[in-house]
């Protein structure tokens, strides 16, 4: 299962992606709170004002982490072996999103993410839209894997994956809260194989 077809980059999106890379590097670097806007621009080696073409604030920059979460969900399941089980490619899933986490957004964000996206209405929640990528590829794969007989008949393929992405979220809730003084791949799939274990027949 893969994404639908990329439309060709063009010189804002080049840009957008350039302020959001420089933005994110400065974060890890120095702290969210201690990043202006106006030296993300400077060091992107672009005007402020083009700064506020792409992001209306400078947390705008954080919640665009979820679209590049979702391109990374993307490429995972499109790299997928043809003949892998339902079950391995969910597992996959939710390594690559740890490793994404760990590696590029760190704790820091991840809190500023989770306290942009508290102060949101329910509708406005991005991270909970159900047509992201993480939930349709889980719903998929979960649909597969009862029709192959590994997960059992007695929950909706959604349900399951709205249960594990609440699990997930729950570790990376706790892992940002401890400071990140934890495995977080470690500690999910410990965690979400416990549930995806229930799931199975």
């Amino acid at each position: 299962m893969t994404g639908g077809k990329k439309h060709k980059e063009t010189k804002g999106d080049k840009t957008k992606k350039e302020l959001y890379t420089t933005a994110l590097r400065l974060f890890r670097k120095k702290g969210y709170e201690n990043v202006s806007v106006s030296e993300i621009a400077r060091e992107a080696g672009t005007a402020k004002g083009t700064f506020y073409i792409h992001f209306p604030s400078k947390v705008a920059v954080v919640t665009e982490m979820l679209h590049y979460y979702d391109d990374t969900y993307e490429m995972t399941a499109a790299h997928l072996p043809a003949d892998c089980s339902p079950l391995f490619a969910i597992q996959r899933l939710i390594e690559e999103s740890c490793s994404f986490t760990c590696k590029i957004i760190g704790v820091d964000l991840i809190r500023v993410l989770y306290t942009q996206q508290l102060y949101k209405n329910p509708g406005e929640q991005e991270e909970m839209d159900y047509n992201r990528p993480l939930y349709k590829l889980f719903t998929h794969f979960f649909a597969e894997g009862q029709k192959q007989g590994l997960f059992n008949q007695q929950q909706q393929p959604l349900a399951m994956t709205i249960w594990l992405i609440r699990a997930i979220r729950g570790v990376f809730y706790e892992w940002a809260m401890e400071n990140g003084n934890f495995d977080l791949i470690e500690e999910t799939r410990n965690f979400t194989n416990v549930l995806l274990l229930g799931f199975q027949r």
